[in-house]
């Protein structure tokens, strides 16, 4: 019934600028694209498609190299972990900056992997290529924790820090904070925090977060996505914002930090960035 509604009323909203068209003298290709082509839903319905591509061929890619041997299922999760984030946010630049369906369009997109990864985590979905490639330990349960908590994330800081520093704050921290604490943590970490966590981890996240979310607020910046002013007071805004996902991090079980960085990080950079 929902659906119906929606279909009649959107015919429904199409009627008046139909009949002016079959008015006598009024039908032309001209009335026509005027009435009925809008540039800004055409030019993000193609940037949905290239963001949507760009992100299925990444995945895919990754999923490749771990079936066929190439990466352990460890280091492809990784690579998925800190290749998807800046790529995805890339891709934000394809969407026009002024239309009100790009944040929804853009958020789709992880939306919908993030979906699928559920599906497989909940075996609704069939895929041993995608369990062997984000599953540590082979077990398709492992994508409802962290890639599923991952692509909330995406999906949550895009639609609701669109165009924000938050959103890349966000994201920066989550693939290079994240990423960063773990390796050095792993191999550098002697000063023991929480469980497996390290001060050394903790202090790689900050530098490693503060370096990506400057680089690329300047690039935004510069691209007029995001409005910058970048100066001490807003440098020293931003290495609070991460020490307070460091944080968050340090705290966090392993499997649930992605959402814990995120509720934390997010809206002190949407206050004060």
């Amino acid at each position: 019934v929902g659906l119906q509604v929606f279909v009649v009323g959107r015919c429904w909203g199409f009627l008046p600028g139909l009949w002016a068209l079959l008015q006598p003298g009024e039908l032309s290709i001209g009335k026509v694209r005027g009435r009925f082509y809008h540039p800004a839903i055409m030019h993000d319905g193609v940037a949905f498609v290239l963001m949507a591509t760009v992100c299925v061929l990444l995945e895919q890619s990754i999923r490749a190299l771990a079936q066929g041997g190439f990466v352990a299922s460890v280091n492809a999760r990784k690579l998925m972990h800190v290749l998807m984030g800046p790529v995805f946010m890339l891709a934000w630049l394809f969407f026009d900056t002024t239309s009100e369906h790009a944040r929804l369009l853009a958020a789709t997109v992880p939306l919908v992997i993030t979906t699928k990864f559920a599906a497989i985590g909940l075996g609704v979905l069939d895929d041993p290529g995608t369990v062997a490639a984000m599953a540590r330990t082979g077990d398709r349960r492992e994508l409802l924790l962290g890639p599923t908590q991952y692509g909330i994330v995406f999906t949550a800081a895009t639609y609701f820090y669109w165009r924000q520093v938050a959103a890349i704050v966000a994201l920066t921290t989550l693939c290079f904070g994240d990423a960063a604490a773990e390796v050095f943590g792993r191999r550098f970490g002697k000063t023991r925090l929480l469980g497996t966590k390290t001060l050394e981890g903790s202090l790689a996240f900050v530098a490693a977060s503060f370096a990506a979310a400057t680089a690329l607020s300047a690039l935004f910046d510069a691209t007029g996505f995001v409005d910058v002013t970048m100066g001490p007071a807003w440098l020293a805004a931003l290495a609070l914002v991460v020490v307070v996902g460091a944080a968050a991090e340090a705290i966090t079980p392993s499997n649930y930090d992605n959402v814990t960085v995120f509720v934390a990080a997010a809206p002190l950079a949407a206050l004060w960035l």
